[in-house]
Order: C-alpha cells, then structure tokens, then sequence
C-alpha cells in the first residue's frame, strides 16, 4: 500500500512516516523508482507498537533502540511499558477524582448560598499530613489525593486524603456552609467562629475545608472555601 493509505489506516499524518523514515524508525517494505514508497500490512502491528510506547513516555530514539533489539530486549521494553502504563492509569484515576471533587463541590457552591448552612450526620475517614500554612500551597500536582485541608485554632494545619480506610475517623452531627473571603485572609479561624456564632451552631475548634479553584470564579480576587464543623462533643 502507499503512503497515504497506510498513513490512514495507522491514523498519522503522511509527513509522520516521513520523518520515521528519515529517522531510521519505520522504513517502507520498498520504494519505487519514481520515488513512492510502500509500506506492507505487517507493518501495522509496528506502528501499534510505536503509538503505544510513545504514549508510555519512550522517546522516538529509545524506540527505535527496542525495535533494533533482540527478543530479550524487546520482552524488557515490554515489561516496563506495562509498568508504565500502570503508573499512568493509577495517575488519571487519581485526577479523575479530584476533578469530580471539584465538580461536586462547584454543585454544592451552587446550591447551597453563601449565608445559608447545611447541618447533617457526616462521617469522614482520612490520612493527613502536618504542612506549615505559612509555607503550604495546595496543589493536586503536587499533593495528589490530599483534597482538603484540616485547621485548628492553635493554627496547626494538616492536608487531609479521604479514604475508606484511613487512619483517622470522625462522625456525627455536623455543619456545611461556604465562606467567601479575601484571598490575602489571615484571620480564618476567627471569620469561621463568627459564622457558627451566626447559626447557633456548638462546633469543635477544627475546620475541615475545601477550596474552590480560582479558575472556577468569577471573580478571581476571592477565596472560595466550603467548612465543615462537627459538633462539639459533651463529656460527663
């Protein structure tokens, strides 16, 4: 088959053949005296193979390095790009369930109007980590499935990881309400009190909360946070 009929049944650009062939990479079975080259069916299953181990990360020269190989070197391109490809999916799990966090979240924002309160049995099971609040900007890039922030009125400050098993395990009677603050706010234990003290509500001296991102608003001078206060335990 020719160039463009090949290119279309591999879903690539004719320029891309091209250029493997200049590289060295996936040379055509033959080529014409007039300069057209043809490339044969077998051939197909290469380029699978090319497609699949660039999406693993290889570069075009470390392919073309396993493909020039032996069959022991192939087997062990083969075995990591199965590693490889088991980190990527472990990743954009990862990021597809922050991603329905945050939608979730912008639903909740939508719903439920800064001002008003949601109050409900909650339970949370979690993982966290002691950051420095100073220091500590939340990223998913960089923190992963840590998804919310813990915060005590002694200014400790954790991120936490949801978790159905994790190492820390809370439930009861809580409160659910949005605050929208300043994004240079220092003061968010006090500004939290102050909206409990507004609905009645006796909550513990610790905040979980979630932050929206900033490209989701309007209004990119504000700081979007839904907290979550359980109820103050009594003890006799």
């Amino acid at each position: 088959m020719n160039t463009k009929e090949f290119a279309t049944l591999c879903g690539v650009e004719k320029r891309t053949l091209f250029h493997y062939d200049q590289i060295g990479l996936l040379k055509p079975i033959r080529v014409r005296e007039n300069g057209y080259r043809e490339y044969a069916k077998e051939q197909l299953g290469t380029m699978d193979m090319i497609k699949i181990f660039q999406a693993s990360g290889y570069s075009l020269s470390e392919i073309k390095g396993m493909l020039a190989g032996n069959t022991a070197t192939k087997s062990r391109y083969l075995k990591d790009a199965v590693e490889r490809i088991d980190n990527q999916l472990e990743k954009l799990t990862e990021m597809k369930a922050y991603l329905k966090d945050k939608q979730s979240l912008l639903h909740d924002y939508q719903m439920l109007p800064v001002g008003t309160c949601r109050i409900e049995e909650r339970s949370l099971c979690y993982d966290e980590k002691e950051v420095d609040s100073k220091l500590h900007f939340f990223s998913f890039l960089r923190d992963g499935t840590y998804s919310c922030f813990r915060m005590e009125e002694n200014d400790r400050f954790y991120v936490c990881k949801i978790a159905t098993d994790g190492a820390h395990r809370i439930s009861g009677k809580a409160i659910s309400f949005f605050l929208e603050i300043p994004s240079s706010e220092e003061h968010l234990p006090r500004l939290i009190r102050e909206q409990l003290n507004a609905f009645q509500f006796d909550g513990e001296c610790c905040y979980y909360m979630e932050s929206m991102p900033h490209f989701l608003l309007d209004n990119s001078e504000i700081a979007v946070l839904k907290i979550t206060v359980f109820e103050r335990k009594s003890y006799f």
